[in-house]
């Protein structure tokens, strides 16, 4: 490739040079087992993104579908990751009485729940209790989760980790699990 050619593509990319326009973009769509997901993602460039992603899902059994295959499956709410410092009292009386919906323990951290409108208030709330809070971010959380096993779960998790490695996609949702037995079993422990 030419020096120059690279060069403008480097400009571009910091922008120092107009012309390339980013765009937040959306796709849905089916996994092994009627499993369902949500990619989003950034580009600058929808046709070749959804080329790249249709085949990533078509290699591991999947779809790329249309709008509303997944969406009606996942609702969009607030989440707060907050350190396992805090105890489930903590959690309760900063977050919960600041309007969190729920709450859960995911082994490492605890993860609150909230309606997206209070997201920064109850944000606010922790912070003011003196909580560590990780992260806070508004995300896709299934309705429903369907529990893979066997090969459903190795090609469900294959075609995760490949959408996952993809340059233009920043999150991707899904509406199920595998069990802790079954993820042994498929790391061969």
């Amino acid at each position: 490739m030419p020096g120059d050619k690279i060069d403008r593509a480097i400009k571009r990319g910091t922008g120092e040079i107009e012309g390339v326009n980013y765009e937040e973009v959306l796709y849905e769509g089916t996994g092994p087992g009627g499993s369902l997901l949500l990619v989003e993602g950034t580009t600058d460039n929808k046709n070749r993104t959804v080329a790249e992603l249709r085949k990533i899902f078509d290699k591991h059994n999947g779809t790329l579908g249309s709008s509303g295959t997944a969406a009606w499956a996942f609702d969009r709410r607030g989440a707060l990751v907050i350190g396992k410092s805090a105890t489930e009292e903590q959690i309760m009386e900063s977050a919960v009485e600041a309007g969190a919906e729920d709450y859960e323990d995911d082994g490492e951290n605890w993860i609150v729940y909230t309606p997206v409108e209070l997201l920064e208030e109850i944000n606010t709330a922790v912070e003011a209790a003196k909580l560590e809070l990780v992260s806070s971010k508004v995300v896709q959380v299934a309705k429903v989760r369907k529990e893979l096993r066997g090969r459903d779960a190795e090609v469900g998790l294959n075609l995760v980790d490949a959408l996952d490695e993809h340059d233009d996609v920043g999150n991707v949702y899904i509406d199920f699990e595998v069990p802790d037995d079954e993820l042994r079993r498929i790391a061969g422990e």
